[in-house]
């Protein structure tokens, strides 16, 4: 992201500043520390790991859960399937995980460090930034939003943006286009949400600037000056925005495929599925959480305050703030395309709204806020204990802050439920249940977990029939998707009428769905012995 060609204010600096045993020092620091958190937050396989990598699998080995709904829908990360799949079929799924992190991490470290520098000055105060903003996403997020964490496609763009931050900012365009482009085609949505925000920053910067110094009349030919300048690069900006289209379109071309729907009508209904059923507490900023609109409103009145008493204004941080600003519009007009009455089908042109809102508008809103925050209040803290500390002391203060901000963020809870989360007892039976599904039952064998079933798929290596978690991005099959559930939700109510599943009934959804095994924990009871029983996860074999 860039707010425009002009410079002043920007911090001239190299990458990361400093001597190169000084940066590869940051980058290891700060990467280990990504990857750390990311293991402790969210242990292997993460929430969203098994569905990414388990598709990345499949993407290279079509045969591996031949059958699955999920597994066969559209690539919209096809970039990021082509690049990490190959690995899934020569290493365990949690190796190329912790393969992935690392590097995802690596990435993120780079990206942090130069732009950070970039807007702060000094790698001190860029380090400080990044304890301050773990700590921010233990805390909580907007609308779902996190960067650290388990290994998927929309780290590396934002490890990609940030590069193009960076380099935009130097006004290195050949760079800033690359690292743009490949920001999209890791992650359309991401990738694109900041280049549209790139573009928005520059034209108020423009507006604002040129309403400031239009009273001005000695200051008319500087601005014609600038004008002429602008004209004649614009080959410059022609060669730009082409390299960027090419390296946009790898992951451009497989995200508007996945669009594709065989009617207007189902069109419609899938982006109602996705956005009321599936995906609210992303989409939907009505659903959002109290605590979480609170939080942030916080966040903005905290990083006001702080920024009105920073003494000199650092106008990199204005840029940082620019950013933040176009992403806080976008997120605005998110807000009025949802808001009125629910359920969404009675908004007046709902079609319209919700396909806005499947954009994801709040995504980068929900990542820039806190990291303008952690920014501001980074250089915030260093100018005042460069006020009030002598200069020995000043180290020994700061590094006591940022290690107290990293322990209260790696021991907060996570918000997300993963297997970790349960008992140890739990864990093992789980475990055990989807080794023998493994060892003992057919690969054409079709899965069905009636509650636990996070990560059914990554343990078992066998196809679902339904999973809530792993909803496909294809009109099509996310129609489907919604069928089977209605399907087994009337089956449930169904069979329960009269307290038990009879064999007659498993029959007979074996008959309408093909599902050959269930996957119980809090399920029953059933007229059939489990073919694999432990004290809390049982497996049936469907006559």
């Amino acid at each position: 992201m860039s707010t425009g060609p002009q410079t002043s204010g920007v911090v001239p600096s190299s990458p990361l500043g400093g001597s190169i045993t000084a940066r590869l020092l940051a980058v290891a620091l700060l990467a280990t520390l990504f990857l750390s958190f990311s293991l402790v937050r969210s242990p292997i396989p993460g929430v969203n790991e098994s569905h990414y990598l388990c598709k990345a699998r499949h993407y290279w080995q079509p045969e591996w859960c031949r059958g699955d709904l999920f597994l066969e829908s559209a690539n919209p990360h096809a970039v990021f399937y082509q690049a990490f799949g190959w690995f899934t079929t020569r290493m365990s799924l949690a190796q190329v995980a912790l393969l992935i992190r690392s590097g995802q991490s690596l990435l993120l470290a780079i990206g942090w460090l130069s732009l950070g520098t970039r807007l702060v000055g000094d790698t001190r105060r860029t380090l400080t930034a990044a304890a301050l903003f773990l700590l921010l996403q233990a805390t909580g997020t907007w609308s779902g939003e996190w960067l650290v964490g388990g290994a998927e496609s929309k780290v590396w763009a934002y490890g990609f943006l940030m590069l193009a931050a960076a380099w935009g900012l130097d006004r290195a365009w050949v760079k800033c286009a690359i690292a743009g482009g490949l920001a999209v085609s890791m992650h359309p949505v991401v990738g694109c949400w900041g280049a549209v925000i790139a573009v928005l920053s520059w034209g108020m910067s423009v507006v604002f600037r040129s309403a400031k110094e239009r009273p001005f009349a000695e200051q008319k030919a500087t601005l014609q000056a600038e004008r002429k300048a602008t004209l004649s690069s614009f080959s410059v900006l022609a060669a730009t925005i082409a390299i960027f289209a090419i390296t946009s379109l790898p992951g451009l071309i497989p995200a508007v495929q996945s669009l594709a729907a065989p009617s207007p009508q189902i069109a419609s209904e899938a982006d109602f599925l996705q956005v009321a059923v599936r995906l609210p507490h992303h989409l939907d900023p009505l659903t959002f959480p109290v605590r979480a609109w609170r939080d942030y409103g916080l966040l903005l009145l905290i990083l006001v305050l702080i920024r009105t008493r920073l003494t000199p204004r650092r106008e990199s941080l204005a840029r940082l703030e620019s950013w933040m600003l176009a992403a806080l519009l976008i997120a605005a007009g998110g807000v009025l395309a949802a808001w009125g009455p629910r359920p969404l089908k009675e908004l007046l042109l709902w079609e319209l709204r919700v396909k806005a809102l499947k954009l994801y508008p709040f995504r980068l809103a929900d990542m820039l806020v806190p990291l303008t925050v952690s920014f501001t209040v980074a250089v915030a803290l260093w100018q005042l204990v460069e006020e009030r500390l002598t200069a020995w002391r000043r180290p020994a203060a700061m590094t006591a802050m940022v290690i107290a901000s990293l322990l209260i963020a790696f021991r907060v809870p996570t918000l997300d439920r993963t297997l970790a989360q349960q008992p140890a007892a739990v864990q093992a039976d789980w475990q055990a249940a989807c080794q023998w599904i493994r060892d003992k039952t057919l690969k054409d064998s079709v899965l069905y977990a009636t509650n636990d079933n996070w990560s059914l798929r990554w343990y078992a290596e066998r196809p679902e029939y339904f999973s809530f978690k792993d909803c496909p991005q294809d009109a099509a099959s996310i129609v489907e998707w919604n069928r089977r559930s209605l399907l087994l939700y009337q089956w449930k109510l169904q069979v329960f009428a009269d307290g038990r599943v009879s064999l007659e009934e498993l029959s007979q959804l074996r008959k309408e769905t093909g599902i050959t095994h269930l996957v119980c924990g809090r399920f029953g009871p059933l007229e059939r012995k489990p073919v694999f029983g432990s004290a809390s996860i049982w497996v049936y074999e469907l006559p």
